[in-house]
């Protein structure tokens, strides 16, 4: 059931008189702005018939003694900063400013002092802090009370617009940047209540995304902003101040509506501005009559507001697909200027209206004469070429900031990328007889792509020069957006990902993460429809509603910041949570009531709330807030700092197979130590290594012959890979310097590790520095890959042939291996390849004479059920890595196996590995590693691996397979994933913006008590959910069952919260 807001009804106004203000205040699922004739018409007649005189807004006469004391005497008088162009009101000595006033005023206009009527009521929301009652004004629902202010009196404006000026005076970068943002926003915040509360609702609401104990005050603030505009708006008042305030109250309108993902609200605000701008009238000293969009010219402030209205309604036309509400002349004369956050681009959205008109105005239909179409086709053919032509000879102003100049640069090359769609869908529409002037300067088909893939790579090149959370980073999406919608490049496509999901966790606006899944969505399709066009057109067309590309400058986001800050300014921008219980509200009919009672969320385990994350010297992984402290482990529980103790049910990331605090390793550990903790392998061995070499060669029944010892599983893969190419170069095969590895896959986080990964989410960041020579083909995933009616032998059949295809296209002499994980962990949840799988891949390797490499870093060491998890496909590999289990987190230990054939290669040839490590073979790692081994093999671990991974696998299935967005439940040994679909019918997966996993992952922590794997990017790299369990190879049947239980309450209990 869709929100409504309701406004509680003033005791003086009839009941008559208020169902006429609640269905205009609550129709669908925000205001209606629209002014028009009918709607003054009707407040009149409510205000005739019920004797009411609506509350408005002081007006103050220029000279007056308001005028003399106030801080808006500068911007009434027209005084010019000496810093900028635009007047500044009085606050900017406040605001570190330079200003030519001698003195500052007042910051708040004496009208807003003193509310006595409202003053005596009391607030309307009630919150529960440590026991006690803290009421919530209803003109500012979360500003705390003022010192001097008694317990529950709301605060007055004054107070709170003084401190508003106190906190951004402290944060604000004093630059001409922010000047008009400051002379502009900020004084008609201050002179007009209506618009102070349009930005209190935005702020508010923003905060909610991120906070649910901001949700009733997000409604309350929004019910409030929207009844005093619509009382506003029934007097309205010929004065150009009273038109800016009211159209700065409506765009304020349309970044709140986007900014929570009301799609369907932001353009009936925009509508409601576009009335009041076409209906403005003012008068001039001279006794002339100002009129429309003339009105808001003769003020600096005025002409920032029509930019901006510009900047909505233009790019807005580009998703709706039709000419902007205004046409593009109002802009004539204000757009040569420095924006707050629009640069220059003002002047090139000209275009965009000029060309909707235009595709308007020149439409083809079959209704015309032929000598009509042939004019339409003439002047539409014209227009874009000569377009073209000034777009390509544009060129920004010298005095714009590097920032605002590439985003200008950026903004020019997505209206060509939008003329050039114009012009391809025109083409479309013409066909062969499209002959004219036009197709043969752009090319006709075979340039227009070439043209639209240079203003990706532009759009990418100039959004890279703006930094990430910078000013000019507000209005990236239209042209990100564009650039990512004519992508056909992978690199291009993991730029405009990488960077939106950066912005996106920067602003949290619900249409970034909108784009990004319409995005993510036609990609998805055009690689399902290979060959065949997708336009991003086609998926708004099946989307929920329409979609704005608009953002806001980042001093927007400071209202956003300041709503949350107490008295003390050092500590303004950290979030102060309540710590007892709230309530959320269920709004029906009768109004608002307080229901449900919601409890703190902690939205991150690593998050400490007592801590910020500047008090640890630590590189965290986050530096967004500092983790949880474990401070003791035993066996298979972790405890931390504050006393939580927990079940790790992956052993940390499938590594503390023997469970911690283990005294044999320990021992083993020390005794190393006593002896000797280091010595130099370039020249030195010693016993232990060679124990632990001679324990590992064992365990493959001597198939592998050699071991080489390291720290980590990225090493392991990094020498895997310079083995293969040393091999080759050893046997007269210099040629051999390809690889070919699979989709969704992991081997480690260094470049040449990271290279050989298919996970598109992992790689993004660094695709330019990865390595060129890896081929790449199809994971072996039924789940995801087996056709409906396909059998898993027909499966192998596709996946070998697919194989050898990638063999024939990179040069069969060319490769030196094929890199394949047996059971895929991390990145696509535990899926194991079904029989015969690698047997065949191994036979295609066979056949070209490249190498057969297997990653067991995550699935080895007995974690599958057998000590290496080839020995269940019965298949060996020429090099195998192994690393996490095999040496049980008591040391960071990992190795690389080599079988007979690819030693001999090197002993044949130098006899030395090119290769080497300052703690390679470390002693004391390989005492814990060996001491692990031989846990394993002397309790018979692997044996109980088998025997509780089976009833795991059991449990599992019996508790979730009915449940609706359990996708799919697979693994081996004990070693299992669970996949979460939106859709079970259509294995649909989530958008990434439900952050579904790390959802089941803190629900499991902070209510289960036990530690979940969680994992993103399962379907296609980007898009997917899915959860890991890795129990302890000495789990015993009842903690099997626990870990079962446990895992099914907390998937059961995060979806059901989501919901």
């Amino acid at each position: 059931m869709p929100t409504r807001y309701y406004v509680t009804s003033p005791k003086s106004l009839p009941l008559p008189v208020y169902a006429k203000y609640a269905l205009l205040l609550s129709s669908s699922r925000s205001l209606c702005v629209s002014v028009s004739a009918y709607h003054h018409r009707e407040l009149a007649s409510c205000r005739r018939t019920s004797g009411l005189k609506p509350k408005t807004e002081t007006r103050r006469r220029k000279g007056s003694k308001h005028d003399k004391t106030g801080c808006l005497t500068c911007r009434y008088r027209r005084k010019k900063c000496v810093e900028n162009t635009f007047p500044i009101c009085g606050a900017c000595a406040r605001l570190n400013l330079k200003c030519i006033r001698d003195s500052t005023r007042d910051v708040v206009p004496p009208s807003w002092v003193d509310r006595k009527q409202q003053s005596s009521q009391k607030a309307k929301g009630v919150v529960i802090v440590d026991g006690s009652s803290q009421h919530v004004t209803h003109y500012f629902p979360l500003c705390p009370p003022a010192p001097s202010a008694e317990r529950g009196e709301p605060p007055q404006k004054r107070q709170v617009m003084r401190y508003y000026i106190e906190i951004l005076s402290q944060f604000l970068t004093v630059n001409e940047q922010f000047n008009s943002f400051l002379s502009a926003w900020l004084p008609m915040a201050m002179e007009s209540s209506v618009l102070y509360d349009a930005l209190v609702a935005f702020a508010s609401g923003h905060l909610s995304l991120s906070d649910s104990k901001y949700k009733v005050s997000a409604i309350e603030a929004h019910s409030t902003a929207m009844n005093n505009l619509a009382v506003a708006l029934s007097a309205p008042q010929h004065d150009s101040t009273w038109y800016e305030t009211k159209v700065a109250t409506c765009l304020a309108f349309v970044i709140g509506e986007v900014c929570v993902g009301r799609y369907n609200g932001w353009y009936t605000h925009l509508s409601g501005a576009k009335l009041l701008i076409e209906g403005a009238t003012a008068d001039t000293a001279s006794g002339a009559t100002l009129r429309g969009p003339e009105v808001f010219k003769k003020s600096s402030e005025g002409q920032w507001i029509l930019r901006n209205f510009a900047y909505h309604d233009i790019v807005a036309s580009v998703t709706l697909r039709k000419r902007p509400l205004l046409d593009g002349s109002y802009l004539d004369g204000i757009t040569d200027v420095v924006d707050t956050y629009l640069g220059v681009a003002t002047g090139l959205l000209r275009y965009v209206s000029i060309l909707c008109v235009l595709d308007e105005e020149t439409r083809l239909e079959q209704a015309l004469p032929d000598d009509e179409l042939e004019r339409r086709r003439a002047r539409f053919h014209a227009t874009c070429a000569d377009v073209e032509h000034e777009l390509q000879n544009w060129h920004c102003r010298a005095d714009a900031s590097d920032q605002l100049a590439a985003l200008a640069h950026a903004f020019r090359s997505a209206v060509l990328i939008f003329l050039y769609r114009l012009v391809r869908t025109r083409l479309e529409e013409e066909g062969p007889s499209a002959s004219h002037d036009w197709v043969s300067t752009v090319g006709g088909w075979d340039m227009l792509p070439t043209k639209i893939r240079t203003q990706v790579s532009n759009i990418l090149r100039h959004v890279d020069d703006i930094p990430v959370g910078s000013h000019a980073e507000s209005a990236i999406l239209f042209p990100m957006f564009l650039a990512g919608g004519e992508a056909t490049e992978e690199e291009h496509i993991d730029l405009v990902r990488v960077r939106l999901q950066k912005t996106l966790e920067k602003r949290r606006f619900q249409n970034i993460a909108l784009s990004l899944d319409t995005l993510e969505d036609l990609w998805r399709r055009r690689r399902e429809l290979d060959g065949v066009r997708v336009d991003w057109t086609d998926v708004l067309d099946s989307s929920k509603g329409p979609l704005l590309l608009t953002q806001i400058p980042e001093c927007f986001l400071i209202f956003r910041a300041i709503i949350i800050v107490n008295k003390q300014p050092a500590d303004s921008f950290r979030r102060r949570p309540f710590k007892a219980t709230m309530t959320m509200a269920t709004v029906s009919s009768a109004g608002v009531k307080l229901a449900t009672p919601l409890t703190e969320a902690r939205h991150h385990p690593a998050i400490n709330p007592t801590d910020t994350p500047a008090a640890s010297a630590v590189l965290h992984r986050t530096l967004k807030s500092s983790p949880p402290q474990v401070v003791a482990a035993d066996g298979k529980y972790l405890t931390f700092a504050d006393g939580q103790t927990i079940l790790d049910t992956t052993c940390g990331a499938a590594v503390s197979c023997i469970g911690n605090n283990n005294q044999r390793v320990k021992q083993a550990m020390v005794a190393q130590i006593e002896k000797f903790s280091y010595c130099n392998s370039m020249f030195f061995g010693h016993p232990i290594g060679e124990e632990l070499a001679g324990e590992l060669i064992r365990g493959t029944d001597g198939v592998m012959t050699k071991a080489y010892i390291m720290c980590s599983g990225s090493e392991a893969m990094e020498a895997a890979m310079k083995m293969a190419r040393q091999y080759y170069v050893e046997t007269n095969e210099p040629k051999r310097i390809n690889f070919i590895a699979r989709e969704g896959s992991y081997h480690g986080t260094t470049l040449g590790s990271l290279s050989m990964s298919g996970h598109v989410a992992r790689r993004s960041l660094f695709t330019d520095m990865l390595l060129p020579n890896i081929g790449r083909v199809s994971a072996c995933n039924t789940y995801r890959g087996l056709r409906e009616g396909q059998t898993e032998e027909e499966y192998v059949v596709q996946l070998a042939d697919e194989l050898d295809r990638k063999f024939q296209e990179m040069g069969p002499e060319t490769v030196c291996a094929f890199v394949a994980e047996p059971v895929v962990g991390a990145t696509l949840g535990c899926v194991p390849a079904v029989p015969g799988y690698f047997k065949a891949m191994k036979k295609v390797c066979e056949k070209y004479g490249a190498l057969f490499i297997l990653d067991e870093v995550m699935s080895g060491m007995g974690r599958c059920g057998t000590l290496h998890a080839w020995q269940h496909e019965g298949v060996t590999p020429d090099i195998q890595t192994l690393a996490k289990g095999l040496g049980g987190g008591y040391a960071p230990v990992a190795g690389l196996l080599l079988n007979k054939r690819v030693a001999d290669g090197i002993a044949n040839g130098t006899g030395a590995f090119s290769h080497g490590h300052t703690y390679q073979g470390h002693p004391v790692g390989c005492a814990a590693a060996l001491e692990v081994q031989r846990i394993i093999r002397e309790e018979n671990l692997i044996a109980n691996v088998r025997k509780q991974g089976a009833l795991l696998e059991k449990l599992l299935h019996e508790y979730l397979d009915d449940h609706p967005n359990v996708g799919n439940i697979r693994g081996r040994g004990l070693f299992w994933g669970i996949e979460f679909v939106a859709d079970k019918t259509t294995k649909e997966p989530f958008p990434r913006s439900a952050d579904i996993a790390n959802k089941i992952h803190l629900t499991g922590f902070t209510e289960m008590n036990i530690s979940l794997y969680p994992g993103t990017g399962t379907k296609d790299g980007m898009l997917g959910d899915h959860a890991l369990l890795a129990p302890a190879y000495t789990s015993t049947e009842d903690e099997i069952r626990l870990i079962a239980e446990k895992t099914r309450d907390t998937i059961v209990r995060a979806f059901s919260q989501a919901e």
